[in-house]
């Protein structure tokens, strides 16, 4: 099938064909073009979704982590991926939006062990120097060098710049075996 210049393909969802969103697409010529239920790759959006959706799934297992509790932080770090990932033959999403190529030094494995630096202020003298935590990904408030991080003493989300990670180690993995009965 032929698309005109304006046009927009969906899955079909009732909010696309009634209301505001239909009233829109009229108004401006646009033509809504639905995709065959089920079929991701007929629908270039779908099937986004469906690489993104499966980034975090695997994200989530390998980790450990809760699914329900850190989906959304799996789904900024499979997105934080992909933007930066060239299609075969073709520059990043992010080159195309910037003009320069993404800075991927900061990256690391989500779900890690990030051994995070505690300021002298926030210690006492024989306190520990560093706190385990566990990495969610590249702070989207912060700078690009900042760390979203879970402590594992106890559930606090901080952020972080000085932080050691140990790749190999995922401290979610080892506290799911004491809490799963058999």
């Amino acid at each position: 099938m032929a698309h005109h210049t304006n046009s927009l393909i969906h899955d079909n969802a009732q909010e696309f064909i009634h209301g505001d969103f239909d009233d829109i697409c009229t108004k401006n010529s646009i033509q809504q073009v639905p995709s065959p239920p089920y079929e991701p790759n007929k629908n270039p959006v779908e099937l986004y979704m469906d690489i993104l959706t499966g980034m975090m799934r695997s994200m989530l297992f390998i980790s450990g982590l809760d699914p329900e509790k850190f989906w959304e932080d799996a789904l900024i770090q499979a997105t934080h991926i992909q933007v930066r990932t060239a299609l075969p033959g073709r520059c990043t999403p992010f080159e195309l939006t910037y003009g320069r190529r993404p800075d991927v030094t900061n990256l690391r494995i989500f779900g890690c062990e990030a051994l995070a630096y505690v300021e002298k202020g926030k210690r006492s003298k024989l306190q520990p120097k560093v706190e385990r935590t566990i990495y969610l990904g590249i702070s989207p408030q912060h700078s690009h060098d900042t760390y979203k991080l879970l402590k594992i003493s106890n559930n606090e989300i901080i952020f972080r710049r000085n932080v050691y990670f140990n790749e190999r180690s995922y401290p979610a993995r080892k506290t799911k075996l004491f809490t799963q009965t058999p």
